[in-house]
């Protein structure tokens, strides 16, 4: 067993079960998110009286560290557990099968269904989950051009690990020129910065993404807090060569943003200052504040 949040049972517990998928795994980002995380909300938001607790599958440290913060914040009562230590644990416990989300973020026709379920969950997780984050850049950041940076990859998912798909973040695909682009987009004063949404809690990325005015990066599931931004944020997804489900384009075009993607070759590539540039135009007007960025701060929540 991994984490209670209480000591008494109130109610006969029930196991929420992830809904399958064909792609992916719930032990990253983007799966966990449309295919356990946001689905859980969405069936206590239906079944919150009487109170049961849930029974959830671990889906690894690093999310089950999300499910503990935004879970807690909802008031839920839940524990988190291994697969084999339910059935072990919980025998003959009810069970439900959760909707997996991920096939309405593959398929553009399925905006509408998509955008329905988020509408359903989206504004309560936003007014649950307070920002304890304590390191500024929901202030800083607003208003800006996110640059996105991807996590170091944690052991869990190192190859020959626990994680059933190796590989995460900077592991797998990374921009390799953030730092120069950033100071040669502010120089033109656009207001850019680069933001780290792995290195943040759930309540800081919340507060970030609902202020912003663009995001870029490469393909990654560090775009699904694009579900915390406004309706017109600007998109420009970086695309290696292979990658062929338009998850982040889905997101995009249901949410109402403006959505740009440009192809590249390899998983570590750099971005095109000139391509930012043309897709970014009109927001080049330099401040004062602008010009006396020196250096550009990086919002990584590392030491």
């Amino acid at each position: 067993m991994i984490a209670e949040t209480a000591a008494d049972i109130s109610a006969a517990p029930i196991h929420l079960i992830p809904g399958k998928s064909d792609v992916g795994s719930v032990q990253h980002f983007w799966h966990y998110m449309f295919g356990y995380l946001l689905p859980v909300v969405d069936y206590h938001l239906a079944h919150a009286s009487p109170a049961r607790r849930y029974v959830l599958e671990s889906c690894g440290p690093v999310m089950d560290a999300v499910t503990q913060e935004c879970l807690s914040c909802l008031g839920v009562d839940f524990v988190i557990a291994e697969r084999d230590d339910i059935a072990a644990q919980y025998a003959g416990i009810d069970e439900a099968v959760l909707e997996h989300w991920d096939r309405f973020t593959q398929d553009p026709k399925c905006g509408q269904e998509l955008r329905k379920r988020l509408d359903r969950v989206v504004p309560a997780l936003k007014a649950a989950i307070p920002n304890r984050c304590g390191c500024g850049a929901d202030a800083a950041l607003a208003g800006r051009i996110l640059l996105l940076e991807r996590s170091a990859m944690p052991n869990f998912y190192a190859p020959g690990g626990p994680a059933e798909i190796p590989g995460y973040g900077r592991g797998r695909r990374y921009i390799s020129n953030l730092d120069e682009v950033c100071a040669q987009m502010q120089a033109r004063g656009y207001p850019v910065a680069i933001y780290e949404p792995g290195g943040h809690s759930v309540g800081c990325q919340i507060a970030v993404f609902s202020k912003v005015r663009g995001v870029v990066g490469i393909e990654g599931a560090e775009f699904a807090n694009l579900i915390w931004a406004a309706e017109g944020t600007r998109v420009y997804l970086l695309r290696p060569a292979g990658f062929v489900i338009p998850f982040q384009q889905c997101l995009s075009e249901c949410m109402n943003m403006s959505y740009r993607q440009d192809s590249c070759p390899g998983m570590i590539e750099p971005l095109s200052r000139h391509a930012l540039q043309d897709y970014f135009a009109g927001m080049g007007k330099p401040t004062l504040a602008d010009r006396l960025v020196a250096p550009f701060r990086r919002w990584t929540g590392r030491a």
